[in-house]
């Protein structure tokens, strides 16, 4: 349930403390199948449904919940991809967005959306019912620097700030972030030692991230905090008060070279975010840049609600590769999807995404997962 910000601004971060490792064991068979659901841009009857996707989640009867913030709203779609009812409009009131930034499922069939301009969460119910608003538990080093945000089923938030220093001397930036739990109480714990933020490219006084860079994700089980940057095949998990536990080795997680037209085509996914104004000197500025020749070893991660952990492959032209792993460390195996999309989460039985046509829109996507066992 982890999301990154849609706007050009994102992180990524490098490893910190070994204490044990994970043997990966014998992997199973995983299979796709669909989409189950697709949700279009427009509705039959030429109503906009989705504009800039921040998060979406799948409530236990499959209902999609998406929340978009050009839209202001939080929309919630049956199993057909048909608009059962919307929550939120543009402003400042109770319900209202200005800045939603994030989305999560933090309770069962409990949608949390995370307003940073009005500085709220709007807590709303499975059908679409704003049930109250309250401040984000967000510590002092995390308010307004925050990179990436998710949350657990149980209440827990998880947060990555963006770099907590800056050279502008240099374009392409890389340096500690601050990776932060808060307990459903409020109660906040830094999580791992030296982790470095994502790979940021920074030109008069702005920034973006480095396109085809890597990116530090978290992920929220019930007793573990994983933390992963793509810097190798390893994921390092931790309590969620900040003790380091082990390191899950993922050898199916394996670096490839970038391929001929793979960074321009990065390039032109970072644009669906960026402002029309500035798409132009954005692209000039990254074409300027050194091209990266490997890809990260993933892309992101994410806990299902078993508690596996998936790491996600999902590369600009490429179909994208999830890789599973249980909580003993034992290898669920990898399964390519059928096409290219973000993903937004993992249940026991679905992957939930984002792609976009050949125009720049976007949809939402769902996939049937399934794990045999050899």
């Amino acid at each position: 349930m982890g999301h990154a910000h849609p706007s050009l601004v994102m992180l990524l971060s490098t490893t910190a403390l070994f204490v044990l490792t994970h043997p990966v064991r014998a992997q199973g068979v995983l299979a796709v199948s669909g989409p189950l659901t697709e949700i279009a841009p427009l509705s039959p009857a030429g109503e906009v449904q989705l504009e800039q996707p921040i998060g979406a989640t799948r409530l236990s009867d499959g209902t999609v919940v998406v929340g978009d913030a050009r839209l202001a709203t939080v929309s919630f779609f049956d199993g057909k991809g048909a608009r059962i009812t919307t929550a939120g409009r543009r402003g400042a009131g109770p319900g209202e967005f200005n800045g939603l930034w994030w989305m999560g499922q933090c309770a069962r069939d409990t949608v949390f959306a995370w307003d940073r301009a009005n500085n709220r969460v709007t807590v709303i119910a499975s059908g679409g019912q704003s049930l109250r608003d309250i401040t984000p538990p967000l510590p002092a080093a995390a308010s307004g620097r925050t990179a990436f945000a998710t949350c657990s089923r149980s209440g827990h938030f998880g947060f990555v700030s963006l770099p907590t220093q800056m050279n502008p001397q240099q374009l392409i930036q890389r340096s500690p972030a601050t990776v932060t739990v808060v307990s459903r109480n409020g109660d906040a714990s830094s999580i791992g030692n030296g982790i470095a933020s994502s790979e940021f490219v920074m030109r008069g006084g702005g920034g973006a991230p480095r396109p085809l860079g890597h990116t530090t994700t978290i992920a929220l089980s019930g007793d573990r905090v994983y933390v992963g940057t793509g810097d190798s095949a390893a994921v390092l998990a931790f309590t969620p008060d900040g003790k380091p536990l082990s390191v899950v080795r993922v050898p199916l997680a394996v670096s490839r070279p970038v391929s001929e037209g793979q960074y321009d085509l990065a390039i032109d996914d970072l644009l669906l975010l960026a402002p029309p104004n500035a798409a132009g000197a954005i692209r000039s500025m990254m074409q300027e840049l050194p091209r990266p020749e490997r890809l990260p070893h993933y892309h992101g991660i994410h806990n299902d609600p078993s508690g596996n952990l998936w790491l996600v492959q999902a590369a600009p032209g490429d179909k994208t590769r999830l890789i599973g792993v249980d909580p003993t460390g034992r290898a669920l195996g990898s399964v390519q999807l059928p096409e290219h999309i973000r993903v937004w989460e993992v249940g026991d039985d679905y992957v939930l995404g984002q792609r976009h046509n050949s125009n720049g829109e976007p949809f939402i996507v769902v996939y049937g997962l399934e794990r045999r066992r050899r």
